[in-house]
């Protein structure tokens, strides 16, 4: 018996959707398709390409660059959404103080330890 890996833009507003036509058995090693590079990677208004996940929401299993550009085929077919990060209607001065707060959590953290 053989499965598939389907890739779903996931709110997608342009590129091409990457397609695997390969057939996998359960067992097999599948190589994560990246959505961000190629001729006409896949884009979406406001937003940039981050990584696939198993669940729409990225509640389920992560895939793809920097750590899993690879997974073990289930016994089932799988489909892989597109997860992206918002790039709009960030302001610089909201982003440094969310950079500073993280940078004091951080810092009394390695303090306790």
């Amino acid at each position: 018996m053989t499965f598939t890996v389907t890739y779903n833009g996931n709110g997608a507003t342009g590129g091409s959707i990457p397609v695997d036509a390969t057939s996998f058995a359960a067992g097999d090693t599948v190589t994560v398709i990246s959505g961000s590079t190629g001729s006409n990677p896949i884009v979406k208004a406001g937003a940039t390409f981050a990584y696939w996940n198993t669940k729409s929401d990225g509640s389920g299993t992560f895939h793809g660059w920097p750590a899993d550009t690879t997974f073990l085929m289930p016994s089932a077919d799988v489909t892989l959404y597109a997860q992206w990060f918002v790039s709009t209607g960030l302001t610089y001065p909201a982003l440094l103080v969310r950079v500073r707060l993280l940078a004091r959590t951080d810092s009394r953290e390695s303090h306790r330890n």
